[in-house]
């Protein structure tokens, strides 16, 4: 697994097969830089005997493969970062999984594309079961289920529906991007563009680069020039790059991530 996104997509691909009706999935940066995956199901659960063994790789319940590498590798790159894998299950009321990874150690896995990821899982499974994505840091927060999109879309339409999926997907990116404090950060460039009334530089937003340790991240991208990325950008810093780079050419490199991989 090269991102933990595709480790969401292993566990809740375990919550499917286990007959859940609601699979529950959550992400917490805490302050301290700490990211906690929880994934909650209220499928069959597991006895306690399979629970004991489950962190094994030569445990399985699929009928595909012979071992199950999905929570021990999920284990594995928690614990490179000083993290750790908790598991709760009860027999006839689901199991709940919390991955912990320090996202300032060299050895934590990118985020990955979390939007892209949760639309590939609803796709996958459009009617049953309902699913559910909250995303909190200490930037904002965002929120996404499946139950509110049957609401406005009706019952009738399939959340496979491509259209759909590509709806869901660009809201997922959107709502990302406000859980890691991306909106006033653009607001605050928007602002101080037009303020000084610089006609030329134009202002975007993109999706998720699952760099979520390094959020809110601006790239300034300059004709004939390289890329320079800003990481943990804050409104109050936006005035200065704008006066600094975009105006007089010279990056404030103390903001980049450059400096923040030195740290």
């Amino acid at each position: 697994m090269k991102e933990i996104a595709l480790h969401l997509l292993d566990i809740v691909q375990n919550s499917v097969r286990a007959g859940a009706s609601h699979v529950d999935i959550s992400f917490i940066l805490g302050e301290d830089r700490v990211l906690a995956m929880t994934v909650k199901d209220d499928g069959c659960g597991m006895s306690p005997e399979l629970l004991e063994r489950v962190r094994s790789p030569f445990t399985t319940t699929r009928t595909t493969r012979k071992v199950g590498l999905g929570i021990p590798l999920l284990q594995q790159n928690a614990m490179l970062t000083g993290g750790e894998v908790t598991l709760e299950s009860e027999v006839g009321r689901g199991t709940v999984i919390t991955a912990t990874f320090h996202t300032d150690s060299i050895d934590c896995l990118p985020l990955g594309d979390l939007a892209s990821t949760m639309a590939s899982i609803v796709m996958g499974s459009p009617d049953r079961p309902e699913f559910s994505l909250t995303c909190k840091s200490p930037s904002g927060e965002m929120s996404f289920s499946t139950e509110e999109i049957r609401v406005v879309l009706g019952q009738e339409v399939s959340l496979a529906e491509p259209e759909v999926v590509q709806w869901m997907q660009a809201s997922l990116q959107e709502a990302c991007g406000i859980a890691a404090g991306a909106r006033p950060v653009m607001l605050a460039f928007v602002d101080e563009i037009n303020k000084r009334q610089l006609n030329h530089v134009t202002v975007s937003q993109t999706g998720c680069i699952g760099m979520c340790r390094l959020e809110p991240m601006v790239d300034v991208i300059t004709p004939g020039k390289e890329k320079v990325t800003y990481v943990h950008v804050k409104p109050e810093m936006v005035p200065r790059i704008v006066a600094e780079h975009i105006v007089n050419g010279r990056p404030v490199a103390e903001y980049t991530i450059g400096a923040a991989e030195k740290e």
